[in-house]
């Protein structure tokens, strides 16, 4: 997790999620999302906005910057 860290690319959908676990989750389940934006604090319905990104910061670090409302998830892919 990047704490405090926004990655400003297209967004595939905003979801609301439970926690960081359910938000990362949603975004492996999804085959077009490759990174997560969760907000720091939950919304009046009790969760987090979570938004599944069509990319990552290693791809897109020019768009990689600091938050106050965001932190930052990037999926880990394993070796072959």
């Amino acid at each position: 997790m990047d704490e405090l860290q926004y990655l400003d690319v297209p967004i595939v959908e905003t979801i609301r999620a439970f926690d960081d676990f359910d938000c990362n989750f949603k975004c492996l389940n999804n085959p077009l999302c490759f990174s997560v934006n969760l907000a720091t604090s939950k919304d009046l319905s009790g969760k987090f906005r979570c938004q599944l990104l069509s990319s990552d910061k290693y791809t897109n670090a020019k768009d990689f910057m600091k938050s106050k409302s965001w932190h930052h998830f990037s999926i880990m892919v394993g070796q072959c």
